[in-house]
């Protein structure tokens, strides 16, 4: 446990911080673990992919509509507002 905790105060003191150490891990488990090219490990980062870009479009499809949401009922309630008044006149 001390080990851990003075490798962490070596890193925080030469300037890194305790997470740039974390993410190399990470990362070198991940390039270690995906980096066979079989036919179905490359079916399955495609159908990940597929999804992932599926999500992300429907995440900025619905951030877009809450956007112009508010606009557009403005825009709609003052129309109708000049067409009652339109129709009394």
């Amino acid at each position: 446990m001390e080990k851990i905790y003075s490798s962490v105060g070596v890193l925080e003191q030469n300037g890194r911080k305790s997470d740039e150490l974390c993410v190399t891990l990470f990362l070198s488990c991940v390039h270690r673990n995906v980096s066979t090219s079989t036919a179905m490990g490359e079916l399955i980062v495609f159908v990940l992919f597929l999804v992932g870009t599926f999500y992300t479009i429907i995440f900025f499809f619905r951030l877009a509509l809450s956007l112009v949401k508010p606009f557009l009922t403005v825009v709609i309630a003052l129309l109708i507002f000049r067409f009652l008044v339109n129709e009394r006149n």
